[in-house]
């Protein structure tokens, strides 16, 4: 049948709506409840409360259909639209909410460097959303706080913040989520931006992102010059930014190379002091390059300078996070060593 449109608003409690007298009976009546976004119907019944008079029964006379937080709609049938019959449809609202929360694993690569996340529903709306600033390891502004969703499908997703000099592939990123709701959703599988997840009435989820910065990691590959005959030859290599000191021992001119070590930070300026045999020795050339420079950023070309007869360098622009550098050092000594 035809019904009056009435809404209601409140706080925490029971409201309750003006009593409506329904035109005739017997005849099937529906309730069509629409929440508000971010709330969904956690349980609606339509009990008579003249039971005794009516003859209907004492509990709950409606059936329910459509969405708990879209189109919900409780009928009840015409044998219960009594005369004497006096109804009361009690609903009670919750609310689902997603929290997202931004960290970083280590100093930023770059201090411009910020993070812009977000979760989309089904329909591709933004329900949550961080940005970051902040210093250093400090964020500020990555915790989103509890927002309500209405949409049972969501992906994460994440980009570098305008402004940032960094790439995101420059960093690690893992996700982590977890629900407070008992017998809620499960999303222990999200563990990447790009993962989604399907929620239900009454979760309570956090996603955590954490952002590190890839490691930067650095090899020497000695050589010796054609000139030098009289083996072994022992060179030193000693530098800053977490490098530990390595010694190679050549027994003949063929490469030799360290083990590939893992620097302190990214963006520090590398200078390599060499001890040699005698003051005869000096540095031929050198020759930096980096196999991870699709994600690091840096040339395809080579690059590194020699700074003296035994000290070479790396800019600091090309210690970036994520590269792996390796250096090709040539040793000249003049015959007839």
């Amino acid at each position: 049948m035809a019904g009056l449109v009435r809404g209601l608003t409140g706080s925490a409690g029971a409201v309750n709506s003006a009593k409506v007298v329904l035109t005739t009976s017997g005849e099937s009546t529906s309730v069509s409840v629409k929440p508000l976004p971010g709330w969904y119907v956690a349980s609606a019944s339509c009990t008579d409360l003249n039971a005794g008079a009516s003859g209907n029964p004492t509990g709950n006379l409606a059936t329910v259909s459509g969405s708990t937080w879209h189109d919900y709609t409780l009928t009840m049938a015409a044998a219960n639209i009594r005369s004497n019959a006096n109804i009361q449809c009690a609903l009670s609202y919750s609310q689902s909410a997603i929290r997202l929360i931004t960290v970083l694993g280590g100093p930023r690569i770059n201090e411009a460097d910020q993070f812009a996340a977000n979760v989309l529903d089904a329909n591709n709306t933004v329900n949550v959303n961080t940005t970051t600033t902040g210093a250093g390891s400090t964020v500020t502004g990555g915790d989103s706080g509890w927002k309500t969703f209405n949409w049972n499908g969501h992906t994460l997703r994440q980009t570098m913040a305008t402004g940032s000099v960094s790439t995101l592939v420059q960093y690690s990123t893992t996700v982590s989520c977890t629900n407070a709701a008992t017998a809620g959703s499960n999303v222990s599988a999200v563990s990447k931006i790009g993962d989604s997840f399907t929620t239900k009435d009454g979760d309570a989820i956090t996603c955590t992102i954490t952002n590190t910065p890839k490691a930067t990691t650095l090899s020497i590959e000695q050589t010796l010059s054609d000139t030098v005959h009289r083996y072994p030859v022992r060179i030193r290599y000693a530098a800053n930014n977490g490098w530990l000191t390595r010694e190679l021992s050549a027994l003949n001119n063929a490469a030799l190379s360290t083990d590939v070590q893992t620097l302190t930070a990214a963006a520090v300026q590398m200078q390599f002091a060499l001890t040699v045999p005698n003051a005869n020795w000096r540095i031929g050339s050198v020759a930096c390059t980096d196999s991870n420079a699709t994600v690091s950023g840096n040339p395809s070309t080579a690059f590194g300078s020699i700074l003296g007869r035994t000290s070479f360098g790396i800019s600091a622009a090309n210690v970036r996070a994520g590269a792996k550098l390796k250096c090709a050092v040539l040793m000249f000594a003049p015959e007839p060593f």
